[in-house]
């Protein structure tokens, strides 16, 4: 029997690296916390329902013909886009159950279109627009200089201002961005996908916008649950993990201490319990800040504060519910409404405060009910999320990780611990994939 590989936390990397282990035939020991399975993925309970944490949906496709096996992923350079096979076939293997297709929509000038921004097809907003609004957008497209394909530490204002042009930036990426977090012009353009940004190439928009068309087609399919709900994908995933006879899980509630002793690590529960592990035979999966107060290493990240609220209305007073609808326009604060269920809305305010009021005017002028409908605010929550993605917030991880080289740190990180910007659903389940076989 293979030695033993030992998982510290209950993230998705985590999950999946130990899944991954014990099917690939080596005893796992996870090590973690049996509440809040899953980080913010696991949804939130809210009296005797559960919802997700805002919109929560997979992608399984991308454009494109780069594919390749698990066994070519490099975690210093690759992201997961090339490894989406490998994803999409995990993700329904767990799911068990098909998943439904969803169209991700945006309110411009009051219609309805395909999201620009995560479906990467403008042609649907160029359709909504007026001729001359059209023509003035792919006329400053066509005068701008040639930028690379690929940003470097250009900031997301910069980076959008030089390839579509102030006419486009202010109609569709500064609004959504504002309406996230007041200082997102500090965004890095790489990391762009945190604020639900895209960027596209100038001569696309000045393609789309002019109409003559360009050889960019996207392909961005998105799917979730029957019920809208992905937080069914960390159930199955737990229950999974749970079942498999070569998985032992401890349940650990923190960890107060991890230190380096030669080529093993003291681990300290926060139960007082102890253990000292093969550092080699150890992969971390816990929330970055949790790790470095664990290792006595100071560490602190800007996040940025998110308000979600839920919201019921009987069904025969909603009028269009769309499984997830952007809203960049003044005309309401909200900047994402999206299906939790039937009659039931998440409204996504970025850092605004909620109120009655704010619920029932983003509903109303989004066209989810009827004017005057029985709104009945179910829960409200308002805190730091994720992580700004800022470079002085990368760099503060890098000092952090480089403190770990100092200290001669073995063991193998996954998931937003292992990389600055690495904490979408894919970013895990490739971590855990590869990691959960490398280990072995």
């Amino acid at each position: 029997m293979p030695d033993c590989i030992y998982v510290l936390g209950n993230s998705i990397a985590s999950l999946v690296t130990a899944l991954s282990s014990a099917r690939a035939g080596r005893p796992v020991e996870l090590l973690c916390s049996q509440r809040y399975v899953g980080g913010s993925f696991g949804g939130l309970t809210i009296g005797e329902s559960r919802y997700d944490l805002g919109i929560r949906l997979f992608e399984l496709d991308y454009e494109g013909t780069d594919r390749r096996p698990l066994s070519m992923f490099r975690p210093d350079t690759d992201g997961h886009r090339p490894f989406i096979d490998v994803i999409a076939r995990f993700i329904k293997e767990i799911s068990v159950e098909p998943l439904s297709c969803v169209r991700p929509e945006m309110l411009i000038r009051g219609q309805r279109v395909l999201c620009p921004l995560m479906s990467v097809d403008l042609s649907g907003l160029a359709a909504a627009l007026p001729e001359v609004e059209r023509m003035r957008i792919a006329r400053q497209a066509s005068l701008l200089p040639y930028s690379p394909p690929s940003p470097g530490e250009e900031s997301l204002e910069q980076a959008s201002l030089i390839r579509h042009g102030k006419e486009l930036h202010d109609l569709l990426i500064a609004p959504v961005c504002a309406k996230q977090w007041d200082r997102w012009p500090e965004s890095m353009a790489a990391e762009r996908r945190k604020l639900w940004a895209a960027l596209f190439h100038a001569d696309t928009v000045a393609g789309v916008f002019g109409g003559q068309g360009t050889d960019f087609r996207p392909y961005r399919p998105f799917a979730s649950f029957a019920d809208g709900q992905a937080f069914g994908f960390v159930d199955l995933l737990w229950a999974a993990v749970q079942a498999h006879p070569l998985i032992r899980v401890r349940s650990v509630s923190a960890f107060s201490h991890i230190g380096v002793a030669g080529k093993d690590l003291e681990i300290t529960a926060q139960s007082g319990k102890t253990f000292r592990l093969p550092a080699c035979d150890v992969i971390i999966g816990l929330p970055p800040e949790q790790f470095y107060q664990a290792m006595s290493i100071p560490f602190t990240q800007e996040r940025i504060v998110s308000t979600i609220a839920w919201a019921r209305v009987p069904e025969v007073q909603c009028q269009t519910v769309s499984a997830c609808l952007t809203i960049p326009g003044s005309d309401t604060e909200v900047f994402r409404i999206s299906s939790a269920g039937p009659g039931v809305f998440c409204l996504e305010f970025g850092g605004g405060a909620i109120s009655e009021k704010s619920v029932r005017s983003a509903l109303e002028v989004s066209g989810s009910v009827l004017p005057g409908a029985d709104i009945t605010l179910l829960h409200k929550i308002s805190g730091p999320a994720q992580p700004a993605p800022t470079l002085a917030n990368r760099d503060r991880f890098m000092q952090a990780r480089h403190q770990l080289d100092v200290m001669g740190f073995e063991a193998t990180l996954v998931g937003g611990l292992r990389r600055f910007g690495w904490g979408s659903l894919n970013d895990h389940i490739i971590d855990g994939l590869y990691y959960g076989v490398a280990g072995c």
